[in-house]
C-alpha cells in the first residue's frame, strides 16, 4: 500500500465547511434548539449564557471561501444582513502569512476541524483544489500549510490531521489518491516524508488514546502507527484493526465523544459507528443514539456529536452531483433533539462542532 503502491470553545458551534461552488435552496426543515431545563428562573445575563449552552458549542462550517465559526443560540444564521452571527472566520485569500499556497487558485475549502495541541488551539482545514492548513485560532497564524497539485483536482485533499509529534497527515481522494505524512522537522511546508495509496481517502483521525492514525477510503477503514526517524516519519499498517466498510464511498471519519474507541464512519448509503474494543465480527454498530435517522442516511458529509450535550450536528447537500456538483447544503441538521441550523445567503458543506480535540 506504499506509495507507488499508494479547549472547548463556549457557546458557539464549529463553523460549516463550505467550497466555492454556489446553490439554489435547500429543503426548508428548520427547528429551534432546546433550552436547558433549569430548576429556577434566570434573567438577564444568566437566561442568555445558558441558553447558548444548551445550544451547545460554536459550530465551525465550510462554507464557499471561507470557514465559519457561526453562533450556535440562533437557528438561522445571515451573515450578510447581520455579521455578529459569525464570531470567527478564516480565508487565507485575505490572511496573511499564506500567499505561497496559492490560496486564489488552491482555496476550494471542504474540511474544518479543531485540536489543541501543546496548550494552543488550531483548526485544520483542507481544499479540492489542493490547499492544505493546520491554522492556530483565533490568530489565523500559520503552524503548517502544503498544496497540493495546485490549481487542479489531481490530489483533491479532503482532510487533515495533526499528530502528537507536530507532524501532519493529508488525505487525497483524486487521481494521487491516499494518505501523505508531512514531517514538521523538515520545515513548515515541506514535501512528504511518507505517503500510503488509498483508493478514495477522505477521512482521517488520530486516536491519541490507542495512538493510531485512522484513514477512511472508498471501501476501507484502515489504522496505522507511526514509525521511522522525526526526519523520516513512516506510516505503518495495523493490519489487526480496520477492514472493508459495510457498504462503499467512505467520506466522513471522526471520534465518537462518550465511547474512547469507537469511531463515526459515514459511507454513501450509511452512517454507522466502529467500535475498536468489539471483537472483530462485531465492531460495526449499527445501534447507537441517533441511528434511527443516520444509520440509513445516504450522503453525509459530515457527523459528530458534543462531548457535553452529546447533541449529534451533521450535513447531507440537496439535489443531485448534476444539480448541486459542489455538493452543499442550508442546512446543518440536529438530533437529540432534532433539530435544525439553517444559513441564509450562503452554502456550505460541512459543519462540526466546537470542541478541540486533544492530540496528545
Amino acid at each position: 500500500m506504499r506509495a507507488g503502491v499508494a479547549c472547548a470553545v463556549a457557546g458557539g458551534v464549529l463553523a460549516a465547511v463550505a467550497g466555492c461552488g454556489g446553490g439554489a435552496g435547500d429543503s426548508k426543515a428548520e427547528a429551534r434548539t432546546g433550552h436547558a431545563r433549569t430548576g429556577h428562573a434566570r434573567t438577564g445575563v444568566e437566561a442568555k449564557d445558558a441558553a447558548v449552552q444548551a445550544a451547545g458549542p460554536p459550530v465551525i462550517v465550510s462554507a464557499r471561501k471561507r470557514l465559519m465559526v457561526l453562533d450556535p443560540a440562533r437557528s438561522t444564521w445571515d451573515p450578510r444582513a447581520d455579521p455578529s452571527v459569525v464570531k470567527w472566520s478564516f480565508d487565507p485569500r485575505h490572511t496573511p502569512g499564506y500567499a505561497d499556497l496559492q490560496p486564489d487558485r488552491t482555496w476550494t475549502p471542504n474540511e474544518a476541524k479543531v485540536r489543541s495541541w501543546r496548550g494552543k488551539t488550531y483548526v485544520l482545514t483542507s481544499a479540492s483544489k489542493g490547499f492544505a492548513a493546520v491554522v492556530e485560532y483565533p490568530s489565523k497564524k500559520r503552524y503548517w500549510g502544503a498544496t497540493l497539485g495546485a490549481g487542479t483536482s489531481d490530489y483533491n485533499p479532503h482532510s487533515v490531521e495533526l499528530l502528537p509529534n507536530g507532524d501532519v497527515a493529508v488525505a487525497s481522494s483524486a487521481g494521487n489518491e491516499g494518505v501523505a505524512l508531512f514531517a514538521r522537522s523538515q520545515g513548515p511546508a515541506p514535501k512528504w516524508a511518507d505517503r500510503v495509496r488509498i483508493t478514495g481517502a477522505h477521512g482521517l483521525y488520530w486516536d491519541a488514546g490507542r495512538k493510531r492514525l485512522w484513514a477512511l477510503g472508498s471501501a476501507y477503514l484502515v489504522a496505522f502507527r507511526i514509525g521511522g526517524t522525526a526526519a523520516h516519519p513512516k506510516l505503518i499498517q495495523d493490519k489487526a484493526l480496520g477492514g472493508s466498510t459495510p457498504t462503499p464511498n467512505g467520506h466522513d471519519l471522526g471520534p465518537v465523544a462518550g465511547h474512547p474507541g469507537r469511531m463515526w464512519v459515514a459511507t454513501g448509503s450509511h452512517v454507522y459507528q466502529y467500535d475498536q474494543a468489539n471483537p472483530e465480527k462485531q465492531r460495526w454498530i449499527t445501534d447507537y443514539p441517533g441511528s434511527g435517522v443516520l444509520l440509513g442516511q445516504g450522503g453525509v458529509k459530515s457527523v459528530m456529536n458534543d462531548p457535553v450535550t452529546g447533541r449529534i450536528v451533521f450535513t447531507v447537500p440537496y439535489g443531485t452531483v448534476k444539480t448541486n456538483p459542489w455538493q452543499h447544503t442550508r442546512t446543518a441538521r440536529l438530533l437529540l433533539p432534532k433539530g435544525a441550523y439553517v444559513i441564509k445567503g450562503d452554502t456550505f458543506y460541512k459543519a462540526r462542532w466546537f470542541r478541540a480535540l486533544p492530540v496528545g
